[in-house]
């Protein structure tokens, strides 16, 4: 139970700061846990405790930060601490204890609640909060006394009506961030033993809908343009997936979504659904190797999976999967297996990760007891350079509309084209993906003896590269080798061959005109007099 307004026990004001260093500045790093925490304790103590959020970030100098965190003239300092601020908090901590001495120093977040003991051994810290600390932070201001172990624990899960949103109560300013992170239940029925969920509540417990709905108000108020959905299996529920959806929906925001949930709850209304809003739903594939995948507590029916994402992929959804490699009893060549199984769905983008074994999870209780089978370095090697070239070529290339096409005519598998362009050194120096995508398709033409397709393959990853607005500045001409338009309508009427389209090409340069109309971008083709004349009056 939390004290919504606790006795006043001070007989001065008393400053409590809450820090978060975020990996870097963008529309995530958003401080929520600290400020759900921050909110909580203001709450219960509104004429007595003032409190204040600062937001740090990896790339600054330590004194910027330690100058922002003292500004606040703290009493007691609160640090949000994750697997990869964690050196940065703790040697923050330290300047601090130096400079301030009698400040109190508080930690809490994944890395402290599933390493307590590591964090309570820190001389510079004093108290190491677990879990949700909403409720527990509130009973330790509340205590005359102070407890004699550095380490607090919840006596249970705080009740989600009960706590204050620091959306609404001024505590987190939406206007202050480019994005938002948003939590519309907590706690996590499954058990995958490489997630901190794993060692949380099973209880799905949500926030009330009418806090949503004034918390949605408040983004619309605040000109919010992107939200993060925290939840870790937003559609688990079904039913109240829906009801949230369309109250999105009926809010009409100008607000682009992003979701997480798993394919095996979708249906057709569900789909639907997402189709109405403009959003990108990601998906936990991880693997599809089952001994894998029983290993780290999951499973996974490929008909059934292939089948919903179908449903997304008809309603015109953008959805993206997420792979890891490195998973126990897993080998290089079922990673592979599990990619071009990835690729066979069509998605937008594949989000691809080395297995990381964070404290607290299943994972690494096995690994402290040796069981766990690791990857040799050359494996892991190799994965990692697999998944650059699909960020690079694919994600950030935006080649989904026409990667499948090109390797059915080379006569390739997405894991085998991948693989290839991995260990290609004409490659390892190239970051912008335009100019990769031009060098792997050069690259790969050459390798498997397929040149005459290469002129063709350049047109049609140019030609969407340009309609997809990747990088549209204003009207502009662009040359091709070949005409795109002849390429697209043999498409649209079903002649994917690139043997029964060459003839149809002739080796003369072609140029696109492309601009910007009402909105939406429009090309037409002009000829070479209409291309000297656009340089002509470019360049003037």
């Amino acid at each position: 139970m939390i004290h919504k307004r606790a006795n006043n026990l001070y007989t001065e004001s008393m400053q409590v700061s809450f820090v978060c260093i975020h990996i870097e500045r963008s529309s995530r790093s958003v401080p929520l846990g600290a400020a759900m925490v921050a909110s909580a304790l203001r709450a219960a103590f509104p004429e007595t405790i003032s409190v204040e959020v600062v937001d740090a970030y990896l790339e600054e100098a330590s004194k910027i930060q330690l100058d922002r965190i003292m500004a606040t003239r703290p009493d007691y300092i609160g640090f949000s601490i994750y697997l990869w601020n964690t050196e940065a908090s703790i040697n923050l901590i330290r300047e601090l204890k130096a400079q301030l001495p009698q400040v109190r120093i508080m930690v809490g977040g994944p890395h402290p609640s599933a390493l307590p003991a590591y964090f309570a051994g820190i001389p510079e810290i004093d108290y190491v909060f677990t879990g949700e600390a909403e409720a527990s932070i509130v009973n330790f201001f509340a205590s005359k006394t102070k407890p004699e172990n550095k380490t607090i624990h919840p006596s249970c899960p705080p009740e989600l009506d009960q706590l204050p949103s620091p959306y609404l109560d001024g505590v987190l300013q939406a206007k202050n961030y480019s994005g938002l992170l948003w939590e519309f239940s907590r706690g996590c029925p499954f058990r995958c033993a490489f997630c901190y969920e794993a060692r949380g509540s099973k209880q799905l417990r949500r926030f009330p809908l009418e806090r949503l709905q004034q918390e949605l108000a408040a983004f619309q108020q605040a000109g919010v343009n992107e939200i993060m959905v925290l939840d870790p299996t937003f559609n688990y529920n079904p039913i109240q997936a829906k009801e949230l959806l369309r109250m999105l929906i009926d809010s009409e925001a100008d607000i682009h979504w992003n979701f997480e949930i798993r394919a095996e709850y979708l249906d057709e209304e569900m789909a639907a659904l997402f189709s109405m809003l403009p959003c990108s739903v990601q998906i936990g594939l991880q693997s599809t190797e089952l001994p894998v995948l029983k290993r780290v507590n999951r499973s996974f029916n490929p008909e059934l999976f292939f089948d919903k994402l179908l449903l997304l992929h008809e309603t015109g959804t953008p959805y993206g999967l997420d792979l890891m490699y490195g998973l126990p009893t897993d080998s290089l060549q079922g990673f592979l297996r599990s990619l071009d199984f990835a690729f066979s769905v069509v998605p937008n983008h594949i989000d691809i990760f080395p297995l990381t074994i964070l404290p607290g999870t299943p994972l690494a209780d096995q690994s402290a007891q040796g069981t766990v089978e690791t990857w040799s370095a050359v494996e892991m090697q190799a994965a990692a350079g697999i998944s650059r070239t699909v960020d690079i070529f694919y994600n950030q290339g935006k080649a989904v509309s026409w990667l499948d096409i090109m390797l059915s005519n080379l006569e390739t598998s997405a894991s085998e084209f991948f693989d290839m362009l991995a260990s290609e050194p004409l490659l390892q120096a190239i970051t912008d993906p335009r100019q990769f995508q031009t060098q792997a398709i050069s690259t790969a033409c050459k390798k498997l003896d397929l040149m005459e397709y290469e002129a063709l393959v350049q047109t049609l990853a140019q030609y969407f590269w340009q309609i997809n607005n990747l990088d549209f500045t204003g009207p502009t001409i662009q040359e091709y080798k070949h005409d795109p338009l002849i390429i697209i309508a043999c498409l649209e009427d079903g002649t994917s061959d690139f043997d029964s389209i060459l003839p149809m090409l002739t080796a003369s340069p072609t140029w696109l005109a492309i601009s910007e109309d009402e909105g939406s971008i429009s090309h037409r083709l002009c000829n070479q007099s209409e291309y000297q004349d656009f340089l002509t009056q470019k360049k003037s």
